[in-house]
């Protein structure tokens, strides 16, 4: 079944069917400002919260982001509102399981959004890769093949992470730094010209203070997987 608005599912007859929300909030958010990321993390969530709580619905599945475990990134909008929804489903909505996956830099087929790899595939056709950030800044890549998997593992042991009393999920590798990253996106695709690197400062070790109740143990083939963008 596919609804089109929080509308057809207030007439669907079958809500007592569903158990499990999955907030793959980015997936609508293509302008990332406070006003986006609060109608596509939390809002929406909210209002389909509100039609399915007097029903099945036992379990809420989150997209967070591991820079809610950076603790300089805090007051960017997207993590504001990534807090404000865990706090929400966390510390008021009590009835309801729900678990957040901290996410690190997803990338995929055909992803159109403006991040890492696509502006490094871009400008495959170039005489040389230029990037803003500097060498030593942290990526922490993954998949969304992998991130299909963590969701389908979740959802098979979703009763031993609740009785568990798992709440924060870390689903990011240890990271590579962008000069190790863009050489291995080099191989992946042949790329054998100059890389340019910039001095804007990202995301270093001292900066990462993870927080979560349980961690995924990612084993990506990154050559791979970066050919297969």
């Amino acid at each position: 079944i596919y609804l089109n608005s929080i509308k057809e599912l207030k007439k669907l007859n079958k809500k007592d069917e569903i158990n499990t929300i999955v907030n793959f909030a980015s997936s609508i958010n293509s302008k990332n400002n406070l006003y986006n990321n609060f109608l596509s993390s939390f809002f929406y969530l909210l209002r389909i919260y509100f039609v399915l709580k007097k029903f099945n619905l036992g379990l809420i599945i989150n997209i967070g982001s591991m820079w809610q475990d950076v603790p300089k990134m805090r007051f960017k909008s997207y993590v504001v509102i990534k807090n404000l929804t865990d706090f929400v489903f966390i510390k008021l909505f009590k009835k309801v399981n729900y678990l957040t996956i901290k996410l690190g830099d997803t990338y995929g087929v055909d992803d159109s959004r403006n991040k890492l790899v696509k502006i490094l595939k871009d400008q495959l056709v170039k005489e040389k890769l230029e990037l803003k950030g500097s060498k030593i800044n942290l990526v922490f890549p993954i998949h969304t093949k992998t991130l299909s998997k963590i969701v389908e593992y979740i959802l098979k042991n979703k009763t031993i992470l609740i009785n568990s009393n798992v709440k924060k999920l870390r689903a990011y590798v240890e990271p590579y730094t962008l000069l190790e990253f863009v050489n291995l996106f080099s191989i992946a695709h042949n790329f054998n010209k100059e890389i340019l690197f910039g001095k804007s400062r990202g995301i270093y070790y001292e900066d990462l203070k993870p927080d979560s109740d349980f961690c995924f143990l990612i084993n990506e083939n990154m050559i791979d997987t970066l050919k297969d963008i």
